[in-house]
């Protein structure tokens, strides 16, 4: 049996810096039969011709040089519209890939009959300034994931969209939202409703932490995916436990993205919008004591919230990171 055509598609917007490693990692791969598209959304660094000088001798590379940003749903899309491969993998210029990553996944696949949608596992994240790696495990779970993903994702359970191999079909029938800039993982929450999902415990895929993606905006991407997540729950086809899940899972999201407001911000009315949703969509939130204490925050004058923040960093020695609406 002959290997099967992987298509790895690496976007890229503004990561001069990274983006020549994220590259290479691909051209890298054990694995060969792999058909590469590069997307640049509109770069106006010098990502362009850190490419440009990188596949100068690759001339089988899909170069799709744009020259203004669009939503990234919309470019994923795309993508995927070009894609020949049986399989796909998805990586960002400022992350990277082990050299084994396509090899072991296709391997994983080569024994999964075509009820497997897709291959994932931990992630490795390095901080760029402190040289530090650390792994994060991700939901360890195998089979129809779902629910699981869903009660687990905001305690550690999420699954990094760098790290799965995923069966293109999947992707064809659930495409990205282009309303939505991003997506992110979201898109795997719709995946998993008909695909079952297989793990493998080693970390094949590296998440840059650097000055720029710190917080990446958190509001904004809390508030894309429980837009995706109200479309989900809008799926009469799904169970009721599975539509308990969701209700517990957006509120969670919105809760957190509130939490970062008044810990880092200060951003009192963005906060209250925020929890005020969180709440609405399930009221069972405020028998948390979590919750409780936010609303506390939330109500103090500007001055205490700054010196309580402060005596919180320095019990937990925790310093949160600023945000982005």
């Amino acid at each position: 049996m002959s290997a099967p055509l992987v298509t790895v598609i690496l976007a890229t917007y503004n990561q001069q810096p990274y983006v020549e490693k994220a590259l290479k990692s691909i051209l890298d791969q054990t694995y060969t039969n792999i058909e590469i598209i590069v997307c640049d959304n509109g770069s106006t660094d010098g990502t362009k011709n850190v490419i440009s000088e990188t596949i100068s001798s690759h001339g089988d590379i899909i170069y799709l040089n744009f020259s203004e940003n669009k939503s990234i749903t919309s470019r994923h899309n795309h993508c995927i519209g070009l894609a020949k491969g049986q399989f796909v993998s998805i990586l960002f210029g400022d992350d990277y890939y082990d050299s084994y990553k396509i090899e072991k996944q296709v391997t994983a696949f080569a024994e999964l009959d075509s009820s497997w949608g897709v291959v994932y596992g931990p992630t490795k994240i390095k901080n760029q300034l402190t040289n530090h790696s650390e792994v994060m495990p991700g939901l360890k779970e195998d089979g129809y994931v779902l629910n699981k993903l869903l009660k687990n994702w905001h305690i550690g359970g999420m699954m990094n969209c760098v790290v799965p191999l995923t069966r293109i079909e999947c992707y064809q029938k659930y495409l990205n939202y282009e309303d939505i800039f991003t997506e992110g993982e979201g898109v795997f929450l719709r995946i998993a409703i008909d695909y079952k999902f297989f793990y493998l415990s080693e970390p094949l895929s590296v998440m840059t932490e650097h000055e720029n993606n710190y917080g990446k905006s958190v509001i904004s991407n809390i508030r894309n995916h429980d837009l995706v997540l109200a479309r989900l729950a809008s799926m009469d086809t799904l169970p009721i436990k599975t539509q308990d899940f969701i209700k517990v899972h957006r509120s969670m999201g919105l809760f957190n993205a509130a939490w970062h407001c008044l810990r880092t911000n200060f951003n009192v009315r963005t906060a209250r919008e925020l929890l005020i949703s969180a709440i609405k969509i399930h009221p069972f939130a405020l028998l948390h004591l979590k919750v409780i204490f936010g609303i506390i925050l939330m109500l103090l004058p500007g001055l205490l919230l700054d010196k309580v923040n402060k005596i919180i960093n320095r019990i937990f020695r925790i310093t949160p990171f600023s945000i982005n609406n």
